[in-house]
């Protein structure tokens, strides 16, 4: 050891009385060592002034002052102020013997920080002082984990009590130990009163009681979480729904019994099984709707395949049925419609079927019943409908419809053929003078000519691999300033053999009417955020509408679609906006809520196409949230010209301002229009007088 002067350890303890000698003794030179070299910091103080008389390096590092920094401080230097009295009232009492350990210490470092300290010392005499030596271990890590684990243990506490949720603490043995208060009021008895029983005995049916003992089972033997929804009892009887998540205790050597979390999802169930009817019925008239209609269809092709049986379909149009909107308004043409649904329903066989497949068309299935019997069940039913009348205020309107019917056997092929064999012969009932019943007969000359519609149909299934299906663009322009820059529409065009553009209302019906315009509409939209990617910032900053039909707002899997094109494309959601027809969204209420939901997650903006073209939409669209609102083209074509039309014009316009929507007219063909909505207050205007639509990124 380097040899120091009085006045360090060294020199003191060399010269204490205690050694004898002028030479510390080598018990004194190893403390001198241990001291110097101990990793924790250690220094000498006087118990009466406090002062530092001697310091080691591990404290200089630790605290940030030098040795001679040290050595003019005090210990109050290095304590926060409130604990200098508490100091100084352990130094002023008599001094306890022998080694101690002190904790709850907080020292202060050069830089202002804090550190949490336990401090082991011992009395010795230095240099003449009554003094003490000094450890100080740093306990500052182990003061943060202390302080965690209980404020973990507070947040429990408090999350156990006052969770909305019911929470049970069980034993191994299933018996209840804990319940909060929200347990208490979610089953009606009192916590006194479930200590000590099983839940098995109180709030489990008898008929559920396997399940429940399972779950436990799960839980404490195996040491499983178990999540599962599940039918639970009330004090009272009622029966709750609850979804449950149970996990095991676990203690260092044992399992201590199970946790059990119920919340009550009974409310939840009721709405999710009014949301599914929605989804698979007619909001209007609570028929059965076209998507369940064809699923039931399905069903009766494999029976039919099956055991070779013969049913029928029935495609009832109701003719005329404009008379009833134009005179006496929508409302009145809804109050028809279910009015004549309702007594279709009370002439029909038990197992009949009875959908609403469209604005005014019906369609009804009949099992086990061939051409024949449907033919005579047909006339049946336009004999009832011709004797009723359908009252408005005072007047009345006589109802006929005209019928298609088709028989269902093995030789058909799916759905898609079915309904357009009962389209088609409906449509045939139609133009043979209304209030008809045709049958379908595929080898009848006017069905050969009809399935030429269905040569769409065959040029369509591979028109995306044969590059047909071309992107255009139309310019929607805001009509001032506070609008922002323009924006487009994504639209499609069919390319013939022969080079000829075909517009989309050729083949968008028939692509529609046979379930093809989802696969037609990933593409658009997987193509449109590609060529976004590879044009980066040269693709400019504007938003880009693209349409997406009534059969693909039904395709629940489109969302999903959307979401991994957007990310395996880099396209952020801001640059699309999805445009559904107002027909599709009210009737697919649910699934268009649903997917408009999902798509404004994704930062999509929504616009509600066509609006107006089903004025009994007014009601429904506070039920969905869309951004833009486009004025339906069959009110703004002729505004300028049309006192009724300009009319129906402002009002759409009005609510959707008063909802906060931005509005769009379509249509627009020319100057004299855009001023008129101009002073209307329309947001956007959109067509050949604006601008024509034009190739995209080709």
């Amino acid at each position: 050891m380097k040899k120091k002067d009085k006045g360090t350890l060294a020199g003191a303890l060399s010269a204490d009385p205690g050694t004898g000698t002028a030479d510390a003794p080598a018990a004194w030179r190893a403390f001198a060592l241990l001291f110097e070299n101990n990793p924790q910091p250690m220094w000498i103080y006087d118990r009466r002034t406090m002062r530092f008389l001697e310091v080691n390096d591990a404290a200089t590092k630790s605290y940030g002052y030098t040795r001679d920094e040290f050595l003019g401080m005090t210990l109050a230097d290095i304590r926060p102020v409130e604990d200098v009295g508490r100091l100084r009232r352990i130094l002023d009492a008599p001094p306890e013997k022998g080694y101690k350990v002190s904790t709850g210490w907080q020292h202060r470092r050069k830089d202002g920080s804090f550190i949490f300290v336990t401090i082991h010392s011992h009395e010795i005499p230095y240099e003449g002082h009554d003094a003490a030596l000094v450890m100080a271990a740093d306990v500052t890590e182990l003061h943060e984990l202390i302080e965690e684990l209980e404020a973990q243990t507070l947040y429990f506490q408090q999350l156990f009590a006052n969770s909305p949720d019911g929470i049970v603490r069980l034993d191994r043995e299933g018996r209840i130990l804990d319940v909060n208060a929200a347990f208490e009021e979610m089953f009606g008895y009192e916590r006194d009163a479930l200590l000590g029983r099983t839940p098995l005995s109180l709030i489990v049916a008898e008929e559920d009681a396997r399940e429940s003992l399972e779950m436990f089972s799960r839980n404490v033997e195996r040491k499983e979480p178990v999540r599962t929804m599940a039918v639970r009892r009330h004090k009272s009887g009622r029966k709750i729904e609850v979804e449950i998540l149970a996990y095991p205790i676990r203690g260092v050597d044992k399992d201590l019994g199970v946790f059990a979390i119920y919340h009550d999802i009974t409310e939840r169930q009721r709405v999710l099984a009014e949301l599914e009817h929605q989804a698979r019925h007619d909001l209007l008239t609570d028929l059965v709707n076209r998507g369940e209609f064809m699923r039931n269809i399905e069903t009766l092709l494999d029976v039919a395949r099956s055991n070779r049986s013969r049913h029928a379909l029935l495609y009832l149009d109701i003719d005329q049925f404009k008379v009833i909107n134009d005179t006496c308004g929508h409302s009145a043409g809804d109050k028809a419609i279910v009015e004549l649904s309702r007594l279709l329903q009370s002439t029909l066989r038990g197992m009949d079927i009875i959908a609403r497949v469209g604005g005014d068309e019906f369609g009804i299935l009949m099992p086990n019943c061939d051409g024949d019997a449907a033919m005579a069940r047909a006339q049946q039913l336009q004999d009832v409908i011709g004797g009723w009348r359908f009252t408005w205020n005072t007047r009345q309107f006589p109802i006929a419809v005209s019928i298609g019917i088709v028989e269902i056997d093995a030789g058909l092929s799916g759905v898609e053929e079915v309904l357009s064999a009962a389209d088609a012969a409906c449509y045939a009932a139609k133009e043979k003078g209304r209030n008809r019943i045709q049958r379908y007969d595929a080898t009848d000359a006017h069905f050969v000519s009809r399935k030429s519609e269905m040569a769409w149909v065959s040029k369509l299934g591979d028109a995306i691999e044969k590059d047909r299906i071309k992107l255009f663009c139309q310019e929607i322009r805001p009509l001032s300033p506070g609008h922002g820059g323009a924006h487009g529409e994504i639209l499609i065009r069919y390319r013939d053999d022969d080079g000829t553009l075909v517009a989309p209302g050729l083949f968008v019906p028939p692509a529609e009417r046979y379930n093809l315009m989802p696969s037609i509409d990933r593409w658009v939209l997987l193509t449109v955020c590609e060529r976004l990617a590879q044009a980066g910032k040269a693709a400019g900053p504007g938003m880009l509408s693209l349409n997406v039909s009534g059969t693909t707002l039904s395709d629940e899997r489109f969302p999903g679609f959307v979401k991994r094109t957007l990310a395996a494309t880099g396209v952020a959601g801001t640059r699309l906006c999805f445009e559904i027809t107002e027909t599709a969204a009210i009737s697919n209420l649910a699934l268009a809520t649903r997917f408009i939901d999902e798509m404004k997650t994704l930062g999509c903006s929504i616009a509600l196409d066509d609006f107006g073209s089903g004025m009994s939409s007014f009601s429904y669209l506070r039920e969905l949230n869309v951004d833009y609102l486009k004025i339906d083209g069959t009110f703004v074509r002729n505004l300028h010209v049309n006192d009724v039309d300009r009319a129906m014009t402002e009002a759409i316009n009005n609510v959707g301002k008063i909802l906060g929507l931005k509005t769009i007219a379509e249509f627009v063909e020319n100057e004299e229009i855009v001023a008129q909505l101009r002073e209307i207050g329309v947001d956007y205007a959109q067509g050949y007088g604006v601008r024509k639509p034009e190739p995209w990124q080709e």
